[in-house]
């Protein structure tokens, strides 16, 4: 696990579509904002891959200890593709804050809602992307 390949036991995650539209997914993203939040490692409040889970309809599809996994294997796992940017409406923004991994579901192409320092956020992308965090965009299109 982890090695950067998928495995034939990950057939069970590959192609992680959602049967939501993209206004569902927007909508799904937006119900979470002033939520308790927390990042994955410090508490037991739901963290950035909680909402993703969510948003997206997806139980038991995202591996345990994610965030320890090289992106570009949740990529090839996922069936997704990942592109510089922009992203838009119910794709997900990648960022590296504090060098650990964090996502946001997008709901514009300027703003994002995300795991903030305590509560879930809808932020605008821009403070992101000028402190050099924002990685690209997780899409399935």
């Amino acid at each position: 696990m982890g090695s950067g390949s998928a495995e034939e036991s990950d057939v069970a995650m590959n192609k992680w579509f959602s049967d939501f539209s993209v206004a569902d997914i927007v909508s799904r993203a937006r119900s979470w904002v002033g939520r308790p939040a927390s990042h994955v490692s410090w508490s037991p409040a739901p963290s950035c891959v909680h909402l993703m889970a969510y948003v997206y309809g997806w139980s038991g599809g995202i591996p345990e200890g994610w965030q320890n996994y090289p992106l570009e294997y949740l990529i090839e796992i996922s069936g997704w593709g990942k592109v510089p940017g922009p992203g838009e409406p119910g794709e997900i923004a990648l960022f590296k804050i504090r060098n650990r991994p964090h996502i946001g579901i997008y709901t514009t192409p300027d703003t994002i809602v995300h795991a903030g320092t305590r509560v879930f956020a809808e932020s605008l992308l821009a403070p992101y992307i000028a402190r050099g965090f924002f990685e690209g965009v997780l899409t399935w299109r």
